[in-house]
């Protein structure tokens, strides 16, 4: 999970633990490279992320550098 927000990290930490849900967390900004190498993701989920940027290009510069081929992302 990657948000710029650590509260909101702390909040998806606490719920993928009683979830069993394995995860990486990371506290990151879109105006910079996320901290992921490219194409090292399957699928990427942005959730109620467009409605806080002012121009939404860096999001999907971002997914596409770091989604493999056939990747998915879903906004």
């Amino acid at each position: 999970g990657i948000d710029l927000c650590p509260e909101m990290l702390q909040i998806a930490r606490r719920k993928a633990r009683r979830a069993d849900i394995p995860a990486r967390w990371a506290l990151a900004d879109l105006s910079s490279p996320l901290p992921l190498e490219p194409e090292s993701v399957d699928a990427a989920v942005c959730a109620l992320t467009l409605t806080y940027l002012p121009d939404p290009a860096p999001l999907f510069a971002q997914a596409a550098r770091i989604l493999r081929p056939g990747g998915a992302l879903v906004c």
